[in-house]
């Protein structure tokens, strides 16, 4: 099925991509949903994992057709309800610095059986100069997926020949088969590395979905990727009561400015 993005709720008629919350509920078999510009060849990539009867999200970065519309694929026995919750768009790109180029999802990792990563472990993937994109690219967005895990744990993405910061990106049970979207700096070499916090192996897979070039961000829109940094963990302080609300600051911390603000349309 497709929904209507471009000309909806104030999104421009040209959006070139679309950032959303995808969320599969009331599934009757398990499977997985795969988005994707309307009117483009359905990708090998998937996007929300689920089983029977799950409610799961996850968020989206995709391109835009030019109909204006993003296509949701179930790859599923049985039907499914979907939601998509729109966050936020990016304009055609009219400056060469810092604005998402979004691409057509494309396994980066390839299979799972061949990415392996045992406990405690690394695994780096090659993004820059791979399938189209270029070899400066500065940061990356990609769906990642666990698949098979033998341990509960979590996985952190960050750029390879960096120290590991105390991040996470999916946590994951003995199993289970869970995605999540990531946009992370691009080592120098050109890749990404996944590390495995988890006293068993799992398969890791990543999905492409865009890139930012490299350059001096000095435009309204543009992208600045930093480092991956923990700003709020209840555990250390409270957590999060029943309705309530919980605020962490952002400007100011972990090298943003003060005045931070979305760095894309929103």
């Amino acid at each position: 099925m497709s929904f209507q993005v471009g000309g909806m709720n104030g999104i421009p008629a040209a959006a070139a991509a679309v950032v959303f919350n995808l969320t599969v509920t009331g599934p009757q078999s398990f499977g997985f949903i795969t988005a994707y510009a309307s009117g483009a060849a359905r990708p090998n990539s998937s996007n929300v994992n689920f089983a029977a009867g799950q409610t799961v999200p996850n968020s989206v970065t995709v391109p835009v057709g030019v109909d204006g519309k993003v296509t949701l694929f179930n790859r599923s026995s049985g039907s499914t309800q979907l939601i998509a919750d729109v966050s936020g768009y990016y304009l055609p790109e009219r400056r060469p610095y810092r604005r998402l180029r979004p691409d057509s999802p494309c396994q980066a990792a390839g299979h799972p059986r061949e990415h392996a990563c045992g406990p405690d472990g690394t695994v780096s993937f090659q993004v820059g100069g791979v399938g189209g994109i270029p070899a400066s690219v500065s940061a990356v967005s990609f769906n990642l997926t666990v698949a098979n895990p033998t341990s509960f744990g979590f996985i952190t993405a960050y750029a390879s020949g960096t120290t590991r910061p105390n991040s996470s990106n999916i946590n994951f049970a003995t199993d289970q088969t869970v995605p999540n979207s990531v946009t992370v700096p691009v080592g120098v070499d050109g890749k990404v590395t996944l590390f495995n916090r988890s006293s068993g192996s799992t398969q890791l897979i990543a999905d492409v979905a865009g890139y930012f070039l490299s350059g001096t961000p000095s435009a309204p829109g543009a992208f600045v990727p930093v480092n991956p940094a923990r700003l709020l963990d209840t555990r250390s302080s409270a957590p999060a009561g029943p309705d309530g609300t919980v605020s962490f600051r952002v400007g100011g911390a972990a090298g943003f400015p003060p005045t931070s603000r979305p760095r894309f349309s929103t």
